[in-house]
């Protein structure tokens, strides 16, 4: 089994076959907000970016920082004027069993949820911390924020074309756009976790990664593996090893 425990701080794991182990890593302060929208405090973003997932992450040795896909299959096919992107995201990738969800079996995560956890940044009564990142940049997403935040209507810039591909317009050129979808503010979140726990979702979050949470105060937050997580190997290699440096 894999742990993260929050003593104040961090515990990591590595697997074991004869048994469990725990790696106990602390930090300065405790998270204190674990809804995506929330997360710009950095004790937050760490719980945030392993119990989630997101489109990309960083190599995890490769200096300097290189992205590569997590939940996207790759990088994304631009258009030649460099304004619209289009992502494939992973089939078969589950959210965790919770109550959540209808006979509290975890359903498969899809490019609706993507769409949904973006305009989540725009919707007034979330007052998120990182709407700023897409502000003035999605096509379309400033509007549907002054028009009322109505989740059944489709925003221009953002869409799912169908259950695993994503299509981002921007207004102009924005290079950084895909290091924007590393950041825990891009975490996918279902929307019926937000139905049933509403504001108790900072403190209960459901997601697909690599983590899931089983506890939480303000001395200590327990995580264990997602047994639903999908198989990755690391490759030290891919992921930057250098014999010089490691």
């Amino acid at each position: 089994m894999k742990q993260f425990i929050l003593v104040v701080g961090l515990i990591l794991t590595a697997t074991s076959v004869a048994a469990p182990k725990v790696l106990k890593y602390s930090e300065d302060a405790a998270p204190n907000n674990m809804d995506p929208t929330q997360s710009s405090v950095i004790y937050s973003n760490k719980i945030v970016t392993a119990v989630y997932d997101t489109l990309y992450e960083y190599k995890y040795l490769k200096v300097p920082y290189e992205l590569k896909p997590r939940l996207a299959v790759d990088f994304p096919k631009v258009g030649k004027d460099g304004k619209t992107y289009t992502f494939k995201l992973r089939k078969g990738v589950y959210f965790i069993d919770d109550p959540c969800f209808k006979g509290g079996k975890g359903r498969e995560v899809t490019a609706h949820d993507f769409v949904y956890s973006i305009k989540r940044h725009f919707d007034p009564k979330n007052t998120s911390q990182g709407a700023w990142l897409w502000t003035g940049k999605i096509v379309g997403l400033d509007d549907w924020k002054t028009k009322g935040a109505d989740y059944k209507k489709e925003v221009e810039g953002l869409k799912a074309l169908d259950n695993h591909t994503v299509q981002i317009k921007v207004t102009k050129p924005f290079p950084q756009l895909l290091y924007t979808l590393e950041m825990g503010y891009s975490a996918v979140v279902p929307h019926e976790a937000v139905k049933k726990y509403g504001k108790e979702l900072s403190v209960r979050p459901v997601g697909s990664g690599p983590f899931k949470m089983i506890s939480h105060n303000s001395k200590q937050t327990v995580l264990v593996r997602n047994p639903k997580y999908r198989k990755e190997v690391f490759d030290p290699v891919a992921e930057g090893y250098d014999p010089k440096v490691h």
